[in-house]
């Protein structure tokens, strides 16, 4: 098995896995005074499904041997982030909230340059593990 692939799904899995419960769970999400009972409750669902699917990746990648399996279901987590990007118009959503300081790495929205890495990391690991 490929070492390095294992190491980079591996930090992808992390990053996608803790990355937004410190991102997330604080005042501008899960404490927002704002916010509707019922949406906390989504924000914490959803917070609770990808952290799970993070540990089962972790699993799946030093347990059972099957990293590309780990690897796609790292990629239908972020692959929600970019439905949710592509079709915010529709259900009228927002990466940031209006009035809201909007944090950048290199121009770009700070959660969308967060997912675009995982995102290839977890392409570039699944690519790794087929290279024979």
């Amino acid at each position: 098995m490929n070492t390095a692939a294992k190491v980079i799904l591996t930090i992808a899995t992390l990053v996608y896995g803790i990355g937004p419960l410190v991102a997330d769970m604080n005042p501008t999400h899960v404490f927002h005074p704002d916010w509707t009972p019922h949406a906390r409750f989504h924000m914490v669902w959803l917070l609770t499904i990808t952290s799970f699917i993070s540990l089962v990746g972790l699993w799946l990648i030093w347990r059972r041997a099957q990293p590309i399996f780990a690897g796609i279901l790292g990629l239908g987590v972020v692959g929600g982030f970019w439905i949710s990007v592509v079709s915010r118009e529709i259900y009228h959503g927002a990466l940031n909230d209006p009035g809201g300081i909007e944090n950048t790495i290199l121009g770009f929205n700070e959660n969308a340059f967060s997912i675009a890495i995982v995102t290839t990391l977890l392409l570039v690991g699944i690519a790794l593990c087929e290279r024979k």
